[in-house]
């Protein structure tokens, strides 16, 4: 059960930060999302942290749903598919 919630602790934000990431400072996204330059400025200037929380949170996912099998394996496979 502590396992089962330390896997989406660590998920979610780094789910969070990958999507703001991407939201900011995509080129595809900016054109079908409204993004507001200020917004745009903290994604450049936190541009390291976010991406540190990001790998950092996967990882620790990706760890637990190995070795412990907590998780939903769709979860675990949308992260690790190849496109």
């Amino acid at each position: 059960m502590l396992t089962e919630i330390l896997f989406w602790v660590a998920l979610i934000p780094a789910t969070i930060t990958a999507f703001i990431y991407f939201r900011d400072l995509g080129d595809i996204t900016q054109s079908f999302l409204p993004v507001k330059r200020k917004d745009m400025m903290f994604a450049i200037r936190h541009e390291k942290k976010m991406i540190l929380i990001g790998i950092i949170g996967t990882l620790v996912a990706l760890y637990l749903h190995l070795t412990q099998g907590v998780g939903s394996k769709w979860v675990i496979y949308i992260l690790t598919r190849r496109c």
